[in-house]
């Protein structure tokens, strides 16, 4: 069995992906499903919590990407990671309003132009920061996390060059690669204590 240490852990390359009722997904190292893609055709899905009396606990990258008549998308609480563009080219995602964007308990993406000195905080519940959620937002002045927050995704918040501190909560466990890589003014991170990667 080969496995990959990947951005949202141990994942099984071997893993068959099986489709059930359009949604292509595979059962991770921990006996959770992460859906890898879909195949309907539905203008409206609602991911389920299980699959199989298997947690969904992740989306992977690219998952409904251009799925563009999908203009409802239920994500349930259970999911923790959402991979990088997985709602790129749906209706969702374009029907979304500028700002700050939340897929269930993940915040998936900052959507359209940001105003010079942004500041930001985190709704109360969110689980992760998706890969690449506001890379390049050179206008992101502050930025508050919740105590909820477990995982900041990679290159999340790449070439953030208005960031001159941040407080990571001790609930995060994990920050992946290059989360704040070339915020050339983050002068100050104060780390949570619990920190595993």
């Amino acid at each position: 069995l080969v496995m990959i240490l990947g951005v949202f852990g141990i994942v099984q390359l071997s893993a068959e992906t099986v489709t059930k009722s359009g949604l292509e997904y595979k059962v991770m190292y921990d006996n959770t499903v992460e859906i890898v893609g879909y195949e309907g055709g539905k203008t409206a899905i609602t991911i389920p919590e299980t699959i199989d009396g298997l947690s969904v606990s992740s989306i992977g990258d690219y998952a409904f990407t251009n799925n563009y008549d999908l203009a409802e998308i239920v994500v349930p609480d259970c999911v923790e990671n959402i991979g990088v563009s997985a709602f790129y080219g749906t209706q969702w995602y374009e029907n979304q309003k500028n700002g700050v964007v939340y897929a269930g308990k993940v915040l998936y993406s900052y959507k359209g132009k940001m105003a010079d000195g942004t500041k930001l905080m985190v709704k109360d519940g969110t689980l992760s920061i998706t890969d690449k959620a506001f890379q390049n937002y050179s206008s992101l002045k502050a930025i508050t996390f919740p105590d909820s927050l477990k995982s900041i995704g990679s290159e999340a918040f790449y070439s953030c060059s208005g960031l001159t501190s941040v407080v990571i909560p001790n609930s995060v466990v994990t920050i992946c690669d290059e989360a704040f890589n070339l915020c050339k003014n983050l002068e100050k991170v104060t780390l949570s204590e619990n920190l595993k990667h």
